[in-house]
């Protein structure tokens, strides 16, 4: 069962993956507490279980039932994404708190619409190409550029990022198709 009184004799216990090179956790993760980060490596997206055995919060995407058993003293889950369908809900100890991030909608709308512009006008391909020196797959020689206007647009999951990647689409004068629960 996890001890959820408030220990300020302490620091709080974070469990963490590595941050990439050359930056620093309080960069990224920028605190008003005194935090003893427990940075570990994930493998499939998760600490190994006995990492969490004395941890306050865990910072992750995914939660199992090892991971529930091991984490005895856990108060917080912290899901750095949107989503939170790999935390078995069955596995979070009773008591413990579970937030997910959200008010990131422009940027992975934006990241959809690069993406969809990067594989409609086949940019990987002409990068590998040119990088090679082969000029073969500079737009000129294959007719008319494809263009996203007028083309059909499918989101699956009509939520806050949905919604804005619609209205970027629209901007193209796409028409969109959107289905959500």
């Amino acid at each position: 069962m996890p001890n959820n009184s408030s220990d300020v004799t302490r620091p709080l216990k974070v469990v963490i993956s590595p941050v990439p090179p050359g930056e620093q956790i309080n960069d990224r993760w920028p605190v008003t507490v005194d935090v003893d980060w427990i940075v570990t490596e994930y493998v499939n997206n998760k600490p190994e279980p006995s990492v969490l055995a004395d941890a306050d919060i865990y910072i992750g995407t995914d939660f199992d039932v090892a991971m529930g058993k091991a984490a005895k003293s856990l108060k917080a889950i912290l899901i750095p994404a949107a989503g939170y369908d790999r935390i078995d809900p069955d596995a979070v100890p009773k008591n413990v708190i579970v937030a997910n991030a959200y008010h990131h909608e422009a940027p992975i709308a934006e990241w959809v619409m690069a993406v969809a512009l990067a594989l409609d006008h086949e940019l990987f391909l002409s990068d590998r190409s040119f990088r090679n020196g082969d000029w073969s797959q500079w737009p000129g020689r294959h007719g008319a550029y494809r263009e996203l206007y007028g083309r059909t647009f499918g989101i699956i999951g009509y939520g806050a990022i949905g919604k804005r990647a619609a209205r970027l689409a629209n901007a193209y004068e796409m028409r969109v198709i959107a289905a959500g629960r």
